[in-house]
């Protein structure tokens, strides 16, 4: 065989050889990019339901819409680019006070606000994308609520979507991130966060931390 044609050989196959690899490192590049969007996501999530728990169960009392609508706008700050507090959002936040049940009886709703799209809901309370107040709570079993004491449980979801390209290759589909963080009340007067008081539409005052 003449150098030329081992030279033509050779291109032949290299091309080949790139034509077979190329598409996986695509593949591989986007797969990438989709992990460190979904781990991002994680720890954005992790942020909005620790930090928010931390500074709501020291709140000496609670004021709807005022201290609400403060924890509302802290959310979507810490989550960033995420959308997770309005109705049209890829998400949702969501703080729920829970009250110990009376004579060893389950856990219940004390109440719930939830900021975002309705469409991901709670899970405090079995099945319903709502708790109502009353309702039986749904908490890990090791969890307990001594009498007298208040749990807040602070819920952040968000969809993530894989590129379009790399989730035709994958078969992968939107994934749901749904992250929560309880917390007992750590204020003197635990029982005061049992409740929120609710003051008229537009009411920017604050209970918490005044």
């Amino acid at each position: 065989m003449s150098p030329s044609s081992q030279l033509a050989l050779r291109r032949g196959v290299s091309g080949i050889e790139y034509a077979l690899v190329t598409p996986v490192l695509a593949l591989l590049a986007l797969a990438t990019v989709d992990l460190v969007t979904y781990i991002r996501t994680y720890f954005q999530l992790e942020q909005v339901t620790a930090q928010l728990g931390e500074v709501i169960t020291q709140c000496q009392a609670l004021d709807s819409p005022g201290d609400m609508n403060r924890f509302q706008a802290e959310a979507q700050i810490m989550a960033g680019n995420l959308n997770i507090t309005t109705s049209t959002g890829v998400g949702s936040f969501i703080i729920t006070g829970i009250v110990p049940g009376s004579s060893g009886a389950a856990a219940t709703i004390a109440w719930q606000y939830m900021f975002g799209n309705s469409l991901y809901g709670s899970s405090m309370c079995g099945s319903s994308t709502t708790c109502k107040a009353g309702a039986t709570a749904t908490i890990p079993g090791y969890f307990t609520i001594p009498s007298g004491q208040v749990l807040i449980a602070t819920e952040a979801t968000a969809s993530v979507e894989p590129f379009t390209f790399s989730a035709k290759l994958m078969s992968s589909s939107t994934t749901i991130l749904h992250l929560n963080s309880l917390f007992l009340v750590r204020s003197p007067n635990t029982n005061n966060l049992s409740k929120v008081t609710v003051n008229a539409a537009g009411s920017t005052t604050q209970a918490c931390g005044s």
